[in-house]
């Protein structure tokens, strides 16, 4: 995971070495986001955007019960990632 400040989308993603297989846009900018997300796809990376699932290459949905939390990964049937976690919260 990489925090900084993002002046220009292409040129932040085009500087990542070694390139990203996955890219996931979570800003609280949603034209950041999908000026992310558009570089990241012209480079053939999967992505993810916290704000626009239809650009998204998976989705991300979560359920509770008590104090066990599952989360779920989608990518439309290309691969299932399930996550387990345990604990509170």
């Amino acid at each position: 995971m990489i925090k900084t400040e993002i002046q220009d989308a292409k040129a932040f993603v085009d500087s990542l070495n070694p390139k990203p297989d996955v890219l996931l846009a979570v800003t609280d900018n949603p034209k950041l986001n999908l000026e992310l997300v558009r570089a990241a796809k012209s480079l053939g990376c999967m992505v993810y955007s916290v704000d626009n699932p239809v650009l998204s290459d998976f989705i991300f949905a979560c359920s509770s019960k008590g104090w066990r939390r599952e989360d779920c990964g989608s990518t439309s049937g290309r691969v299932q990632l399930w996550l387990v976690r345990l604990g509170k919260g």
